[in-house]
């Protein structure tokens, strides 16, 4: 392993903004495997916004679909077949071949599979990303298509004379894509709606620039190469805003690892390799201007480490290969969690509950920068099984900031005399849980 590489590595990452604990409330994950339908191991390569993973399996390839149980996709008599994307209509395009070796793009809805045919010049078609108006991009014969209506057709105003690829397309109907310079090992990234292709700037100092994903808001994420060898400042990793790009601090080997995501709210992930034989990788998170690692964010005892994210919701969900303990791999789903601080009985110590009192339990719930009280919806918030009668606004511990403050029955609460800890459990608007616990001590046992 190229020893510059990983202390540039290591250098550039103790420079950024790291994740640091704060006080309030942290994002963390759970992790939920999505089964292996009887392979050796499964591997994701698509996510949508309803938390569905499609997944594939090597050795005896396989398809399949999980969301929250496995369905198959059955694709008779093909050699080989992967999905590239998934859209929130539970649509899955990819491709597949036959004896003869010809791939053929589809689209799997509702159990059935749909080929998108046969290019003009009769070779190779694959589909690689699908918007939720159920539009299709890809390549085929060596150029960038766009599938709509049931018609497949090579995107205008991209130069016939050079390769091109549709890497992913949005729900505005853009398409971002590659084309082949003119010179060996060069691209360039552009963004093709309405027959107008507008090529992306390239980051200064970069002879190679590949757009990966682009979200709704049209902002693109990708890679950049400065160096033509294998040192440890080859790639970067770009953000491209109205077409400007951006260098986001991380500087590594030569990865060729171009499977970075990017959601609506500007989160992204992909993985950081020392160079591009390496085995040794970190899942990394990018939200509010800072890199995370994945695996600091698990939530202790899951057994699974996070290898390889490759999609993020608009709910900041994320697919990822994983690896347990016995090295199995699988598709994994993350579901982000926010464990937040609660204080029982603001301002009292110790946190003492009475069986007998038929008073109220008062518990204070801290904000934090990544948690926000307003995104809580009151009427999932629980403690001990049961929901809070009242709740308001208040400064609990004089730092000017105002805590949300919910109320309980005492006879509500599901609670026995060995009781030591209490959860409060709720979730945001856009579903993620919360939770936060705090030490008691019951009293007033019979």
């Amino acid at each position: 392993m190229n020893r510059k590489c990983i202390l540039t590595l290591l250098i550039g990452l103790l420079s950024l903004n790291l994740w640091v604990p704060r006080a309030g409330a942290e994002l963390r994950y759970e992790v939920i495997s999505c089964g292996t339908f009887g392979r050796n191991a499964s591997y994701p390569s698509g996510l949508n916004n309803l938390g569905e993973v499609a997944c594939y399996s090597y050795g005896t390839p396989h398809l399949f679909f999980w969301d929250g149980s496995l369905h198959n996709i059955d694709i008779p008599n093909r050699l080989f077949a992967i999905a590239y994307d998934l859209n929130d209509l539970s649509e899955i395009v990819g491709c597949y071949y036959y004896a003869n070796r010809q791939n053929h793009g589809f689209i799997w809805r509702d159990g059935s599979l749909t080929d998108l045919g046969v290019p003009p010049a009769g070779k190779d078609c694959y589909a690689t990303a699908i918007n939720n108006q159920s539009e299709v991009t890809g390549y085929a014969d060596n150029h960038a298509f766009r599938w709509k209506d049931g018609v497949l057709s090579m995107l205008e105003g991209l130069d016939s004379n050079h390769d091109s690829r549709g890497r992913d397309i949005n729900d505005k109907g853009q398409i971002l894509g590659v084309i082949r310079g003119t010179f060996p090992f060069s691209y360039r990234t552009f963004i093709w709606k309405n027959g107008t292709a507008r090529y992306l700037e390239p980051l200064p100092g970069c002879y190679l620039c590949i757009g990966n994903r682009i979200n709704n808001m049209g902002d693109v994420i990708g890679i950049a190469f400065n160096s033509r060898d294998d040192g440890p400042s080859g790639e970067r990793i770009v953000l491209w805003k109205d077409g400007v790009p951006t260098d986001l601090g991380i500087s590594c080997g030569n990865t060729m690892d171009y499977n970075y995501d990017i959601n609506d709210l500007g989160e992204i992930v992909g993985r950081i390799r020392f160079n591009y034989r390496s085995l040794i990788s970190i899942p990394m998170l990018y939200r509010n201007e800072t890199w995370m690692n994945l695996n600091d964010m698990i939530l202790p005892g899951s057994g699974w480490t996070v290898i390889a994210p490759i999609r993020i919701n608009n709910h900041s969900q994320i697919a990822a290969t994983g690896v347990d303990q016995q090295r199995n791999y699988h598709a994994l789903l993350l579901n982000p969690i926010y464990i937040t601080k609660i204080d029982i009985r603001p301002n009292e110590e110790p946190n003492v509950i009475n069986l007998k009192s038929k008073g109220k339990v008062a518990v204070a719930v801290f904000a934090s920068e990544d948690f926000r009280i307003k995104d809580l919806d009151y009427s999932t918030v629980m403690l001990a099984g049961a929901s809070s009668i009242a709740h308001e606004l208040d400064d609990v511990d004089g730092d000017g900031t105002q805590e949300m403050v919910f109320r309980f029955k005492t006879t509500d609460l599901q609670l026995l005399p060995e009781t030591t800890s209490l959860t409060l459990t709720g979730t945001t608007f856009n579903g993620t849980k919360v939770q936060g616990s705090d030490s008691v001590r019951i009293v007033g046992a019979k």
